[in-house]
């Protein structure tokens, strides 16, 4: 995996179909483990636009289609 600054970083586990649940809602997505301790997860884009999200940075809110 690649890194906004352009660092490498090598992945070797997948979790496939792991519901991340909102409410009573899974929303179900492949993760990969790495070591960045500053994150729980990171939603990739292709993962935000296949759940039809909508991010509000001034109101810190993420909203996903069911």
């Amino acid at each position: 995996m690649s890194l906004s600054n352009g660092q490498a970083i090598e992945c070797s586990i997948l979790y496939k179909r792991v519901p991340i649940m909102i409410g009573e809602q899974g929303f179900p997505i492949n993760l990969i483990q790495f070591g960045m301790s500053k994150f729980d997860i990171i939603l990739g884009m292709d993962y935000l636009t296949t759940h039809g999200a909508n991010v509000d940075c001034r109101n810190l809110k993420v909203t996903l289609k069911d």
